[in-house]
């Protein structure tokens, strides 16, 4: 089945543009979706969700949506990064079987969590699009496993510049940020080079 994670605050969905967009790419695509999904419909905001800030977990599979389960949201702290070498993981659309991700942080449990390459070129972290800062320029993976929603948002913004960057050029940059709908793309939540290599 096909995943959405979605984020609540204070009762209204966000980036649901950009959600909508991936969803509808990867039915036509994995699925065999004819029509688009209008997300909106899919996603009402249930009594006691209209402060604080909750994950949506959206399901759907070929007939369309399946289910929307929400949780309060708890962000973990990332103070650590480790590398791990995976040409043969491919992600190009999101989906709800996780489990090559969840494998790769336990090789790796001293760190909270592992920026994955490809041939040494740097992609995507378990949970989130990267964005590595030079001092002047933010610069995002050209060739993500996942392209996220908001490293779709911060491109359009203007406010990434994509990228091939291979692990020898980290020394390069001053600090990584993790960009996801929870992730905003800041400075004060980046983690300074070097990394856990």
């Amino acid at each position: 089945m096909l995943l959405e994670t979605l984020q609540l605050s204070d009762g209204i969905w966000q980036n649901l543009p950009w959600h909508e967009a991936r969803l509808n790419r990867s039915g036509r695509e994995t699925l065999g979706w004819q029509t688009d999904l209008n997300l909106a419909q899919h996603l009402a905001v249930p009594p006691g969700h209209k402060q604080g800030v909750f994950r949506g977990r959206l399901l759907a599979d070929a007939s369309g949506v399946v289910s929307v389960t929400l949780t309060p949201y708890v962000q973990k702290p990332i103070n650590t990064l480790a590398l791990a070498e995976r040409p043969d993981l491919v992600y190009p659309h999101k989906w709800a079987n996780r489990r090559a991700f969840a494998d790769l942080l336990a090789q790796h449990p001293t760190a909270d969590d592992v920026i994955i390459t490809h041939n040494g070129y740097l992609t995507d972290v378990t949970i989130a699009n990267i964005a590595l800062f030079d001092g002047k320029t933010w610069f995002t993976p050209a060739h993500p496993l996942l392209p996220g929603t908001r490293r779709a948002q911060l491109l359009g913004a203007g406010q990434l510049t994509e990228a091939d960057i291979h692990v020898q050029n980290l020394p390069d940059f001053q600090c990584i940020c993790l960009i996801n709908v929870f992730r905003e793309l800041s400075l004060e939540a980046a983690v300074p080079i070097p990394v856990r290599l």
